[in-house]
């Protein structure tokens, strides 16, 4: 679609919205805002191809019903940088998490008494997790 600038919050403002693919639109930019933790219904988040950078928003562990989530910096585009957020360990539905070749750092994020990681993914078959 080409879409440009940031994310809107518009979309943000979808509180039934549950797929959201917005691969292979370049030039969509700026950091993925912690308002999208408010999309309690999303099942799938695609963000293949996008120029997103900066952390992933701790509230991504909001998102109970979430299943697929894949922000893989194919076609060069994203760039999300710093730790894994252990709140990813929250997303009990997540079948498919594909966070490789992004700028993320630190290690994965694994539950320890009161912290939640990313080995309380019970019902993940594919991880995908890889340096650039």
């Amino acid at each position: 679609m080409d879409l440009t600038g940031s994310l809107s919050s518009d979309i943000l403002s979808l509180s039934e919205l549950q797929y959201l693919d917005l691969s292979n639109n370049k030039g969509l930019t700026g950091t993925l805002p912690s308002l999208i933790g408010n999309l309690n219904q999303l099942t799938t988040l695609i963000l293949i191809g996008c120029s997103f950078f900066g952390p992933i928003p701790d509230s991504i562990g909001s998102l109970q019903q979430l299943v697929f989530f894949i922000v893989c910096r194919a076609l060069n585009a994203n760039n999300f940088s710093g730790p894994i957020p252990p709140s990813i360990g929250n997303l009990s539905n997540l079948s498919w998490l594909d966070l490789t070749e992004n700028q993320l750092n630190g290690t994965i994020p694994v539950s320890s008494g009161s912290t939640t990681g990313l080995d309380m993914l019970v019902k993940a078959r594919h991880l995908y997790v890889s340096p650039l």
